[in-house]
């Protein structure tokens, strides 16, 4: 990175915070789906997501609430 443009930089840094964004998003839909008492399937052909992403976000809203 030590020779990167500043425009490429940039572009990094917009990506980074899409997907920051998109997974912050998805956290949120599936809190939701959870308190409304849906499964982990259920969430996941819901979300039309694979449900070994929505079990890793699960996961990961455990450990950080």
């Amino acid at each position: 990175m030590k020779y990167m443009q500043a425009w490429e930089e940039q572009v990094l840094d917009r990506q980074e915070a899409r997907e920051e964004g998109r997974k912050q998003l998805l956290s949120e839909l599936i809190q939701k789906k959870l308190e409304k008492g849906l499964t982990m399937d259920q969430i996941a052909d819901t979300l039309e997501i694979d449900a070994s992403r929505v079990k890793e976000l699960i996961r990961e809203m455990e450990t950080s609430g």
